[in-house]
């Protein structure tokens, strides 16, 4: 989705971000106000329930950030101490931790 500089051409400008969930409390997004100003930016959910979130580089101007950058930066803030201190715990998407059984017989 963001790796691909078309896709992300195609995206209207407009005042909030768009987001893609990296795994549970991780995300990337794109920042696309006004042309020539368009943000990676990096949000992760503290332990306190609010969002905490950074702009990491940008896609357009003079040193320009590809998706795989913006994702290694990312990624980066995210282990980062302080971030790891804040931040609630991660998990991949779509995965479950327990088997869900029923003690009194079948589901």
């Amino acid at each position: 989705m963001f790796e691909d500089p078309t896709y992300v051409e195609s995206l209207d400008y407009r005042d909030h971000h768009y987001w893609y969930v990296l795994e549970k409390c991780r995300h990337i997004g794109i920042q696309k106000i006004r042309p020539g100003r368009i943000c990676w930016t990096a949000r992760v959910l503290t332990k306190e329930k609010r969002y905490h979130q950074k702009t990491i580089g940008y896609i357009t101007g003079a040193n320009p950030l590809s998706y795989e950058q913006a994702l290694d930066k990312a990624r980066n803030w995210f282990a980062s101490p302080k971030m790891l201190k804040r931040a609630s715990p991660s998990a991949p998407i779509g995965t479950m931790k327990y088997l869900m059984i029923c003690p009194i017989g079948e589901i």
